[in-house]
């Protein structure tokens, strides 16, 4: 449930990863060879889980999709401004 909730500020979300994560790992547990502790091999697959369930849940912008980002040019305007102060 610590992990779950380092990875996600949502009751509901939290909930969700745990459930997920416990799922996971209970369907992991028959593969378990013994090559490391059992602590680690639960940390690992719960951690996979949130890193997953964190990505589904991002939203995906659409890659045709513009950002609109300022010209860091001058604009006209400010640039003719310019031009009439240093003339005066």
């Amino acid at each position: 449930m610590r992990l779950a909730a380092s990875y996600t500020n949502s009751p509901s979300d939290r909930d969700d990863l745990f459930q997920d994560s416990a799922l996971a790992i209970w369907k992991a547990l028959p593969g378990f060879r013994g090559e490391s502790a059992e602590r680690t091999f639960i940390f690992r697959i719960a951690q996979n889980r949130a890193i997953t369930f964190i990505s589904q849940r991002r939203p995906q912008s659409a890659p045709d999709e513009q950002i609109d980002l300022p010209d860091p040019r001058p604009n006209p305007e400010s640039g003719f401004a310019k031009e009439q102060q240093e003339v005066f």
